[in-house]
């Protein structure tokens, strides 16, 4: 007879222990450490090789340019690429304190900005530096492909920019200053006289008599100044005068001629200088004027006349006299 109850029997498998799991754990994590550094020294060991399949080298454009240059002075670069490929050329080059350029058209080309030139291979420029001395100028050509595709070719070259130079003057001694010194009057040869006597008049100076101190002072006389007159009378010829006389017209109200008493005979070239004084002075002004009489053989500078003017009238008159 069946057994109405039948028992089953489950069957447990075993588990793993804790220290079994750590292993495994620890195990994976080496493995991926491993994994890891092997990637990376694998990538370093093929950098050169990938770099060679991956990195084209850049064209180079030759480009040509003067070693030197100067401010305001015009130079020219040119340049030369062989491509197949259409395109453009611009023009690079650097910032300097002090620096600009411009083309040959007269504009200016900023610096630090790809200045485009189109598809011409030389470009005339003109710097201007304001700087003492010099200054490096790097420049840069690039070649722009029309399709965006093709690689760009570029070149480069450094000028040396000087200061416009300036011409200095040759100094000179400077001259020796000189200490003002009174002029000197040119020497007058002596006069020779010849032939027989001669007398002449000149009137030096018209003026005033000094009431304090007697003198002669030349001015213009005034109210209640006493008038007075100087005048010379030499001998010019080549012989000694006689005795002469000389007669002289004061421009006082009644018009008053002085007549001379006989004068001493003058010698070759000597001179006198006489002065003659007045008052009662015509307030309208007058002539004052000379004349001289005696042995003469020459009349002609025998006479001499000079204006006053008026305003010298002084109510007591003085007798006129010569001294």
């Amino acid at each position: 007879m069946a057994d109405a109850n039948p028992q089953h029997v489950v069957v447990e498998e075993p588990r793993a222990g804790l220290f079994s799991n750590i292993v495994a754990v620890v195990g994976l994590i080496i493995l991926i450490v491993i994994v890891i550094w092997g990637l990376l020294h694998l990538a370093s060991l093929s950098r050169g090789w990938l770099s060679f399949l991956f990195n084209r080298a850049v064209a180079k454009v030759e480009v040509t340019a003067p070693a030197n240059a100067t401010s305001s002075i015009p130079f020219s670069i040119s340049w030369k690429y062989s491509t197949s490929e259409k395109g453009n050329y611009a023009f690079l080059y650097q910032c300097r304190a002090g620096l600009s350029l411009k083309a040959g058209s007269g504009a200016s080309i900023p610096c630090g900005a790809a200045y485009t030139v189109g598809g011409t291979t030389s470009l005339s420029m003109t710097p201007t530096f304001a700087g003492a001395t010099s200054t490096s100028l790097p420049i840069t050509v690039i070649f722009l492909p029309s399709a965006t595709t093709s690689p760009q070719a570029q070149g480069s070259a450094t000028i040396a920019v000087h200061a416009a130079s300036v011409s200095t003057p040759t100094p000179t001694a400077p001259e020796t200053p000189t200490t003002p010194s009174t002029p000197v009057k040119p020497a007058v040869s002596a006069p020779v006289y010849r032939g027989p006597a001669d007398l002449s008049v000149r009137i030096l100076n018209i003026g005033v008599i000094d009431p304090y101190s007697g003198q002669f002072v030349n001015r213009v006389p005034g109210p209640n100044d006493v008038a007075a007159a100087q005048f010379d009378i030499a001998n010019e010829g080549g012989s000694a005068s006689g005795t002469y006389y000389f007669t002289a017209t004061l421009p006082t109200m009644s018009g008053y001629v002085y007549s001379s008493p006989a004068q001493a005979p003058l010698g070759v070239g000597s001179h006198v200088l006489s002065t003659l004084r007045w008052s009662d002075g015509n307030p309208g002004g007058g002539t004052f004027s000379v004349s001289i009489t005696g042995s003469d053989s020459n009349s002609s500078n025998n006479y001499a006349s000079r204006w006053i003017s008026g305003g010298y009238y002084v109510p007591q008159p003085y007798y006129p006299y010569q001294y």
